[in-house]
């Protein structure tokens, strides 16, 4: 079975346990007259985790008054250009390897109902089997892509990622500067979390773990796209969690019944679902959906 690196443990023991990569809270830092568009509040000043933003492998960010304000917080960041470089390399219709895109809960820290800790050991033992299974057949992804936050399902998958040597992609809009994670790559996109969705949704296949209406809306526009989906199904899942509640969806059923997406009920069917998904012809819609990053990520800034 896969190990997670040992430099990695302390952030995957974290996140089974409490939903958070960092076992440390980390300081924000306001961005004075930047802000944020918030759809209910307005306009909302930016606050950022220096310390992790500094430690990203690459950062992309298209605003330039953004990137002027980090560089001058000693925060490298270069433009979207290399980051529609990056992706469009691994979208290229002969790329060999596979684009997979995480989504589901990314929620850690305390339920407030239940006094305990958001943890994500039963997701964790998923992604590991799933992981470990593509390594072993020589189909690990070329790129893992998500939405980029520190916390829950998603971050989780950063780290296992990261463990198997696949490269990790992360979207975060500005309004998640204060709780991102790290990752090989980290595009800046958009100014709320919803607006990055669709980005995440260009993945030639899509892995989800619990999730509401942002991964209902990213599983839905993946298929769309062209992409497989996987759901990884947990019985702690509430009723209206996606996994529980995808056949409520049209695309989705419409997906589930031609066999572009597959349940996985348990770890152990990880293999199996796999590889139906894997006989799903997702190089073909890549020219759609590098056009598509086009439109998201414009390159002037």
């Amino acid at each position: 079975m896969l190990e997670i690196r040992s430099d990695l443990q302390p952030a995957y023991d974290s996140l089974c346990y409490q939903g958070e990569q960092f076992v440390e809270p980390h300081e924000t830092t306001q961005l004075e007259g930047l802000t944020f568009a918030h759809p209910k509040k307005g306009d909302v000043p930016i606050k950022i985790d220096k310390e992790v933003l500094a430690s990203q492998g690459t950062l992309y960010v298209g605003d330039s008054a953004l990137r002027h304000a980090l560089h001058a917080r000693d925060i490298e960041a270069d433009g979207y250009e290399n980051a529609m470089y990056l992706l469009s390399s691994h979208l290229d219709a002969k790329a060999e390897k596979l684009v997979w895109g995480f989504s589901g809960y990314a929620t850690g820290g305390i339920d407030p109902e239940t006094k305990k800790p958001y943890g994500y050991a039963e997701e964790a033992q998923s992604l590991l089997t799933l992981y470990n299974y593509l390594n072993e057949e020589g189909k690990a992804p070329g790129l893992a892509v998500d939405g980029g936050v520190s916390e829950g399902f998603l971050a989780l998958n950063s780290v296992v990622a990261a463990s198997a040597n696949v490269p990790t992609l992360g979207f975060i809009p500005k309004q998640g500067l204060k709780s991102v994670g790290i990752r090989d790559h980290m595009v800046v996109a958009g100014e709320t979390y919803q607006d990055r969705e669709a980005l995440v949704a260009t993945a030639d296949v899509l892995v989800f773990a619990g999730g509401a209406v942002g991964t209902t809306r990213e599983c839905i526009q993946a298929v769309r796209n062209g992409a497989a989906a996987l759901v990884l199904w947990h019985e702690k899942y509430r009723d209206d969690a996606l996994p529980n509640a995808f056949l409520q969806h049209k695309d989705l059923r419409e997906a589930f019944g031609n066999r572009r997406l597959a349940v996985c009920k348990s770890p152990e069917e990880i293999p199996e679902k796999v590889d139906q998904v894997l006989q799903v012809d997702m190089k073909a819609s890549r020219p759609r959906r590098v056009k598509e990053i086009a439109t998201l990520l414009p390159l002037k800034s």
